[in-house]
């Protein structure tokens, strides 16, 4: 079953002021995923800059990257969103960007959770699976990031 969620999360960001992105596709790379964002609603967060690099790193101390992996990006090259399905009642649940593209000067993120089939034996504790991608430097100082997060069960 899927499920398609439209959140819009307006971020007014940090970031170095600059031209508008360019529409249609952007190239994405996965950096990180895990299973406890701390966040309990589904959410995208752009991250523009060291500092904002840093408090958000910082901002929880459910949340955390992997051994090796805190370092930042070169925000001269690139930027980060980091995405949360929010909570979920149990494990077996993952997140994956499909994509992110630049619509009428915004940013999209295309993301999907998959949950466990529904006969699954799963672990019962609150998940919050959650992805982060790297992509080419934005400038706009003010761009709106949408989050569009389908759902879906099973294999």
């Amino acid at each position: 079953m899927k499920v398609l969620l439209a959140l819009s999360v307006v971020l007014l960001s940090a970031c170095h002021a600059g031209p508008a992105p360019v529409e249609g596709a952007i190239p994405f790379q996965t950096r990180s995923s895990g299973l406890h964002s701390a966040q309990e609603r589904p959410g995208a967060w752009l991250i523009c800059s060291e500092a904002q690099w840093r408090a958000f790193v910082d901002s929880s101390p459910a949340w955390h990257l992997p051994e090796g992996e805190s370092a930042p990006p070169d925000f001269t090259q690139a930027s980060a969103i980091f995405v949360s399905a929010g909570q979920r009642s149990s494990g077996g649940w993952s997140l994956e960007v499909l994509g992110v593209s630049a619509q009428a000067g915004a940013l999209e993120v295309r993301a999907q959770a998959v949950g466990p089939a529904p006969d699954a034996i799963v672990t019962m504790a609150l998940t919050s699976p959650w992805q982060l991608v790297t992509i080419p430097r934005q400038a706009d100082g003010s761009a709106k990031l949408s989050l569009q997060l389908s759902e879906r069960r099973g294999p």
